[in-house]
């Protein structure tokens, strides 16, 4: 009996403990929610001039003290939408009034795009000088990179001491051009003239789309920008891989093309008192 009674003890006792931890934690965490405040956050890096969609904005509490005026407060998160930034932003990294744009006017891209043609995103690499000024309408080639399975016959020791034949397979990287003159339509989120950094959107057939799907999966795709007025397209460019990138006859090939280029543009009067180093 008297075990029994001290067992009933221990358990009031034990549940009177249970409920006064409960009422410190949540004593605690109201006084916690008392001091705090929500502000707008970046959900993941966004690039300088990008226009800020609802997947971009999280809510990120901070001391209300250290709260200043021009960071966004988590009421006014929508007042962001369809606003540029005019700096990158980290992700976690808090919005500040004086670096958000004016409300950009939002275009249907699908307005923009041809009949039998269809508007495709890439995320596409490149020279980041380059890469930063490509802007919608511009013209620009694209060339992939990709690891190109090669399969090698090999000789091998056999055990009765003659020597045999395997095929092993490998990889080797190669680069060649995929597609030409292709038109830019977006920039990041935006279609005005000035965007620039971010995934380009392109205009392609419905056959173009589905190869360049599976080149971006299987290798990287770099852009590179042409002249709008140059629609010619380039012949006899080969694969390059790293036994022609090695072959210095080749390369020496390249450098005279380029100096001749050189001479006869001066000669042309399109560079005309202008010195040239060209070694």
């Amino acid at each position: 009996m008297k075990n029994a009674v001290s067992l009933v003890v221990a358990v009031i006792l034990g549940i009177i403990a249970v409920l006064a931890v409960q009422s410190y934690v949540k004593t605690q965490q109201a006084k916690y929610a008392k001091d705090m405040i929500a502000v707008a956050a970046a959900s993941y890096k966004i690039e300088q001039n990008t226009v800020i969609t609802r997947s971009m904005l999280e809510k990120k509490m901070i001391d209300k003290k250290g709260k200043t005026r021009d960071q966004v407060a988590w009421s006014e998160a929508p007042s962001l939408l369809n606003r540029s930034v005019q700096k990158t932003f980290n992700a976690g990294e808090i919005f500040l009034i004086s670096q958000i744009g004016e409300e950009v006017a939002r275009e249907n891209l699908a307005q923009k795009v041809e009949k039998n043609s269809r508007a495709l995103t890439l995320g596409v690499s490149g020279m980041t000088a380059v890469m930063d000024m490509i802007h919608p309408n511009d013209q620009v080639d694209l060339v992939g990179t990709f690891e190109i399975p090669k399969v090698e016959t090999r000789a091998v020791p056999l055990p009765d001491g003659r020597v045999g034949k395997v095929d092993v397979t490998t990889k080797e990287q190669a680069t060649f051009v995929l597609l030409q003159n292709v038109t830019v339509l977006a920039v990041g989120q935006r279609y005005d003239k000035d965007a620039t950094g971010g995934n380009l959107t392109v205009l392609v057939t419905p056959e173009e789309a589905i190869y360049l799907v599976f080149a971006s999966q299987n290798g990287a795709v770099t852009a590179i920008l042409r002249n709008p007025e140059d629609v010619s397209d380039l012949e006899g460019i080969q694969v390059l891989n790293y036994e022609k990138m090695l072959d210095m006859a080749a390369l020496e090939g390249l450098n005279q093309k380029r100096k001749q280029k050189i001479i006869e543009e001066i000669k042309g009067g399109i560079a005309s008192e202008e010195i040239i180093e060209t070694d």
